[in-house]
Formats: structure tokens, sequence, C-alpha cells
């Protein structure tokens, strides 16, 4: 039985994305499902009890990526690139990709990171994010921490 799953908003998600949210028991006799899945009739309930996946806002995962137990939270702003295998949590606004998946850079500095935190634009509804995008593309196409802090994102 899957574990939760919390999803924030303006999260994208390739189709053949997968969360595998528990691990075959190594230590047991043997590995099979049968030990904790009641639908083989071993045990006389589902034993997995796994803990929920909490993906912040504005995530990007590529195709073909598979997201292992290890990994409980995906942080605001990150990006998970193709085919990587994700063993670990993934800080705020960090690219990863890679078998085990590896950080690659952060997407952008620390401050313009705590800018955007602190702005919360991901409160925004489309049509607010489109008249921002009129009023101000450098501020949504090419951020600065300047201009974020400057007050152009209003999310009340």
């Amino acid at each position: 039985m899957p574990g939760p799953l919390k999803i924030g908003r303006y999260c994208s998600f390739a189709k053949t994305v997968r969360v595998v949210d528990a691990n075959h028991p190594l230590e047991a006799m043997t590995t099979h499902p049968m030990l904790y899945e009641k639908r083989f009739g071993v045990v006389d309930h589902d034993m997995i009890a796994a803990a929920p996946l909490i993906v912040e806002d504005d995530v990007w995962v590529g195709h073909n990526v598979v997201i292992l137990p290890g990994c409980k939270f995906i942080g605001r702003g990150a990006v998970i690139g193709a085919g990587a295998i994700v063993t670990a949590n993934v800080p705020r606004y960090t690219i990863v990709a890679g078998v085990p998946a590896k950080r690659i850079r952060m997407r952008f500095d620390a401050a313009l990171g705590e800018a955007l935190d602190a702005s919360r634009w991901w409160d925004l509804e489309p049509p607010a994010i489109r008249a921002l995008l009129d009023t101000s593309p450098d501020l949504v196409r090419r951020p600065t921490a300047e201009l974020v802090n400057a007050g152009l994102v209003r999310t009340n």
C-alpha cells in the first residue's frame, strides 16, 4: 500500500516517474512481498507503514525518475534530471541527476532562493502570475534577489 504523498503547487512530473515507498526486507527469510502484503494470503493485513513523501512547490521531476524510500523530502524549486534514481532527500533549489542522484548544481544562489521563499510566489493563482509576467517579465524570466525583494511579487 503506497504511503501518503504531499505535492505542492506548480510541480511538473513526467508521466514515467515512479515512487517506491518501501524496500524489500533484506533481513527476512525471503524478500518476497508475501511477508508484508495481505494479497498473497500469508499475512492478515498489509504491513508497510511508509513515511510520507513531501514534495514542495515548483519541483520538476524528469522522465524515468525513480524515487526510492530513502527520499522523503524534495524541496521547493528542485529539479530531478531524467533517469535519476533518487535515494536521499533533495534540498530546495538543487538540481540532481544520475544513478544514484547527485547534486549537479544549485538552481539559484542563496540570496535569490531566500528572496523567492519569502515572496511565497507559489501562492499566486495563474491570472496573477500572468499579470506579473506582463508587468515584470524580467522578474519572472530572469529573477534576481533585488527584483524579488523590491516587492514585485505580491501574494495577498
